[in-house]
């Protein structure tokens, strides 16, 4: 007991406890704000002083920097470098992942002189440099290229300008980056001659607005002997012209190749003959709603798959075409994952429905012991005799007019049932599942029931006759680890 001053006087009692953040350790502090976006980081200096202390004391803290340069007013410019030095000092030479975007209005662009003060910045902190992501107007005055990377994993480079017949730098980093692995580039084209610091690069993602030629092949094959992975997008698709014919043979390296629904990009396949995992985006077929160019491209992935024994089609969010900044706003479409090995993605539902012909379902589903579809899909794939022990997961929308439809008996021992989309769990009702069990799977079949996002208004209902019920999480559609999205918007530090 002691004494507690108050507005109104003295009394005796219990002095109040400090607030429970002041508890903290400032280690722990640190580690929790290293895990926050930038411009979080930056908001939570203000909060108090140990927050301060804690975070501008600890280096490891500002290991990921994401900045956006975005003002409306030309003199804003001003404050770039002075912001860059501060954050950039507070990293104190660690291991450095830099993002960083220059977004200038239609009415205000950056002078060059502010963007040249910035790159020769980012020049001196090259040495520390482990990741660079770069969306810039131009590919001229670039002093950071100049320098060794000798840490450096990933690059990333957008160039947003009008300029043409940009080139990466056949002297990059001056030839020295034995550890960059990770390749982006956008709208900025392959360096014209073979490039030592791009020799042990593992992962090429490329986007070109124009069409593609046996000449970018060629440039492949000749300038990234360690490629194993190839993801091409273009506006224009794939045409050949024979220059590259007799090097092919040096793109035997990939295996894994990845490109969106363009005129022309069967072809290209071609001439990668050892490519073992092949995958399409459809979110440019035909403009936003696919069309047949995607359906098409859906039926010949599909048969050339050999009979596969897990089909999984599933809901996913559309993925960004090669590096941008701002994922946009779009309805969810359909990814297929077959034997593990995803082979199409962003492809809306009407596209696959149209491919799912008679014919293709007699070749795809002989073998199928695990099956994932959408409500939508799955009368098409109950149509066909499937095999005995079937594990099926749907993932439903409309649950009721689902689960009240008969379709044909299949022998299923393990039923997954998930909700498309929804923040909290909903009642499903036991007499409604029975009814479809009962109408819609062999007799005695069924061992297991999965729900993932419902819960069971009477679980007892299946005891009787045997039937394990599981409750779990709903599922959650997490980011692909493709390299096909790269989007830093909604956590940069926006100046």
């Amino acid at each position: 007991m002691q004494y507690i001053r108050r507005r109104d006087g003295w009394f005796l009692g219990r002095a109040p406890s400090p607030r429970p953040a002041m508890h903290v350790p400032n280690e722990l502090l640190s580690k929790i704000a290293a895990c926050l976006p930038l411009r979080d980081r930056c908001q939570a200096v203000y909060t108090s002083r140990q927050w301060r202390d804690a975070f501008l004391t600890t280096p490891f803290v500002w290991d990921h920097l994401e900045i956006l340069f975005f003002t409306k007013n030309r003199d804003g410019y001003r404050s770039w470098v002075a912001l860059m030095q501060l954050l950039l000092k507070r990293n104190a030479g660690r291991p450095l992942t830099l993002d960083f975007e220059v977004f200038p209005t239609p009415t205000t662009r950056p002078s060059r002189a502010a963007l040249e003060r910035v790159y020769d910045l980012i020049a001196l902190h090259m040495p520390h440099m482990k990741s660079l992501s770069l969306a810039i107007p131009s590919a001229h005055y670039l002093p950071f290229f100049d320098v060794h990377a000798t840490i450096l994993e990933t690059l990333r480079v957008k160039i947003g300008g009008i300029e043409d017949d940009e080139h990466m730098p056949v002297t990059l980093f001056a030839g020295i980056a034995p550890r960059l692995s990770t390749l982006y580039l956008h709208t900025i084209d392959l360096p014209r001659a073979p490039c030592p610091a791009l020799r042990r690069v593992e992962n090429l993602l490329f986007h070109d607005e124009n069409e593609i030629t046996d000449m970018f092949v060629y440039d492949i094959a000749t300038g990234f002997p360690s490629l194993t992975t190839l993801t091409v997008t273009t506006d224009e698709g794939f045409a050949a012209d024979g220059v590259g014919l007799p090097v092919f043979p040096g793109t035997r390296n990939v295996v894994s190749l990845r490109l969106n629904v363009r005129v022309g990009m069967e072809h290209m396949v071609a001439l990668f003959p050892k490519a073992q995992s092949i995958a399409y985006s459809c979110s440019s077929a035909n403009g936003r709603d696919n069309g047949p160019d995607a359906t098409q491209t859906v039926r010949r992935t599909l048969c050339a798959a050999e009979h596969p024994t897990s089909i999984e089609i599933r809901w996913a969010s559309l993925h960004v075409e090669l590096p941008w900044f701002f994922q946009p706003d779009s309805e969810p479409t359909l990814v297929i994952v077959l034997d593990g090995h995803k082979v199409i993605v962003d492809v809306v539902l009407e596209a696959v429905q149209a491919a799912l012909t008679v014919n293709m379902m007699k070749s795809l589903v002989p073998r199928a012991e695990k099956i994932v579809v959408p409500e939508e899909l799955w009368d098409v794939f109950s149509r066909r005799k499937l095999l005995s022990e079937l594990d099926v997961t749907l993932i439903l929308r409309d649950w009721t007019a689902t689960l009240g439809t008969v379709y044909r008996q299949q022998s299923v021992s393990s039923l997954t049932l998930v909700r498309a989309s929804g923040d909290e769990d909903v009642v499903l009702s036991a007499a409604l599942l029975s009814a479809f069990v009962q109408s819609s799977l062999a007799p005695n079949t069924l061992r297991r029931v999965v729900l993932a996002g419902f819960h069971l208004d009477d679980p007892s209902a299946f005891i009787h006759i045997g039937v394990d019920v599981r409750l779990t999480s709903l599922w959650r559609d997490t980011p692909d680890d493709d390299l096909w999205t790269w989007d830093i918007a909604k956590t940069a530090l926006e100046v």
